[in-house]
């Protein structure tokens, strides 16, 4: 158990802040900036008008 808790980094030991940050900074820039959030979500593959896959979701979650 303690080599498992060794081999963790920085981001994933604090994965849960990340993720809160994450979502306030989405949050913020829904609130501030609509009109980077409405491009982001124009970023999307869209099936009979509704989005099916978004990008920038895609490479976040491959990287």
């Amino acid at each position: 158990m303690e080599a498992e808790k060794k081999a963790m980094n920085v981001f994933e030991s604090y994965l849960t802040l990340w993720v809160i940050l994450c979502i306030g900074a989405g949050i913020a820039l829904g609130c501030f900036a609509p009109g980077a959030a409405q491009f982001l979500d124009g970023l999307a593959i869209y099936v009979n008008g509704a989005p099916v896959v978004s990008i920038p979701i895609a490479v976040c979650l491959f990287l």
